[in-house]
């Protein structure tokens, strides 16, 4: 489990090249989606780089925030070869990039939401990927058989390998979501709803899986005892039910389900609906 796979004038990583593999997967699945829901080739890959850089500097800006002793200075915050980036950070920077992309260019978006999810589902499979290379992310002590010491820690104790217990979950529900966007695109599930599914899955998910990680969660910590994720991800769910109730009422309004709906595209292109 050495994170360093070879150098090219710089040291190549696993974690690093999962990264690259996350990101582009990530970008393959949203323009075949992308495509099927009618977006056409140059919105995609323009919504593709906002996405990776307020990924990237969102990802990069809350682990800075959790961890400021680990960068003594400015040049430290750039190198991401070794790891040093926080999920809920990186969703936080793309939705707000999100936002300001539906309202420069005057998408929906209900649309943008299913066809982000799978698309972040498998970057996400992929990502943890490299956590478990590069041994961070790990999860507590267990006498369980597939339990892994990690040489990094140094102490030789097995551990939950709570990174390949994330991409395996997170592998399965790509494969839900993309069959829900099926559903979708058939007339049998309301625009937006996908998008609420992944919100909902991964907050539960990411709230439950927290009690047996046992990497440095930063120090913040609510008086209940819950983790900066776990907050986030209670958040994330409430908002997600919120978002999949408001897409069950606009589709009941004759909103439509796929994204040419019922309306002229000036209107259908306005806010959630």
């Amino acid at each position: 489990m050495n994170p360093i796979v070879g150098h090219f004038y710089f040291p190549i990583t696993a974690y690093g090249i999962c990264l690259s593999l996350a990101f582009a997967g990530g970008i393959l699945s949203g323009w075949y989606w992308g495509r099927q829901i009618g977006f056409i080739g140059e919105e995609i890959l323009d919504l593709a780089l906002w996405f990776v850089v307020s990924a990237m500097i969102g990802a990069r800006g809350l682990y800075i925030i959790l961890f400021p002793s680990q960068f003594p200075t400015y040049a430290s915050w750039i190198p991401l070869n070794r790891g040093g980036l926080v999920f809920y950070g990186g969703f936080i920077g793309t939705t707000l990039a999100v936002l300001i992309w539906s309202k420069w260019y005057n998408k929906r978006l209900r649309d943008l939401g299913d066809l982000i999810a799978p698309s972040l589902a498998i970057g996400q499979a992929i990502g943890r990927l490299g956590c478990f290379f590069n041994g961070c992310c790990y999860g507590r002590a267990t006498t369980m058989p597939w339990g892994i010491a990690f040489p990094n820690l140094h102490d030789g104790i097995s551990r939950h390998p709570t990174q390949l217990y994330e991409s395996a979950f997170m592998f399965i529900l790509t494969g839900l979501l993309s069959l829900a966007l099926r559903r979708r695109l058939a007339g049998r599930l309301a625009a937006g709803m996908t998008w609420g599914y992944y919100v909902c899955s991964y907050a539960t998910f990411r709230f439950l899986i927290e009690f047996i990680r046992d990497d440095e969660r930063g120090g913040f910590f609510t008086p209940l005892g819950l983790s900066v994720s776990q907050v986030i991800a209670v958040i994330a769910l409430m908002a997600g039910v919120g978002w999949i109730l408001a897409c069950r009422r606009l589709d009941a309004n004759g909103k439509g389900t796929h994204g040419t709906d019922t309306k002229s595209d000036a209107t259908k292109q306005n806010s959630v609906g």
